[in-house]
């Protein structure tokens, strides 16, 4: 189940507050819930994995070059949204090291980085907040 399914299949069940299957409906809900929370715990692990190793690949650039060429840019910066405290600094790291070059810094202000690097400024993580820091440093440069 995805997250959006998830969302429409609540408000669904929040619509049917007075009828007599709500509780019911409710129960599947919470068991969906769990469900889901323990998918989006694999997802991220699986995710912080595949990130670590291409952030190790990314030492050649030759290999950065390819891999900006396909887009890893964009799923990077679409993992911002994430939670997961490890995945996080993975991905930042991996956004710093990418922001050196005017190119990628370019694109990656097109695609709104700064507007979500702005949730991580006051963070109670200071792994994170020192990294997000730096990466607006990098960006901050023309």
């Amino acid at each position: 189940m995805r997250v959006k399914e998830f969302r429409e299949k609540s408000e669904r069940v929040k619509a049917m507050m007075h009828q007599e299957n709500y509780e019911a409906a409710q129960e599947e809900l919470r068991k969906d819930e769990k469900k889901l929370t323990s998918m989006i715990k694999k997802q991220e692990k699986v995710l912080f994995v595949a990130f670590h190793l291409l952030l190790n690949l990314a030492e050649d650039l030759q290999i950065e070059r390819k891999m900006k060429n396909r887009q890893v840019i964009n799923l990077l910066i679409s993992m911002l949204g994430r939670n997961n405290p490890d995945l996080l600094f993975i991905v930042l790291n991996f956004l710093k090291k990418l922001s050196i070059f005017g190119e990628n810094k370019n694109e990656m202000k097109e695609l709104g980085i700064i507007e979500k690097l702005n949730r991580f400024i006051p963070c109670n993580n200071t792994l994170l907040l020192q990294i997000a820091l730096r990466t607006l440093f990098n960006l901050s440069f023309d």
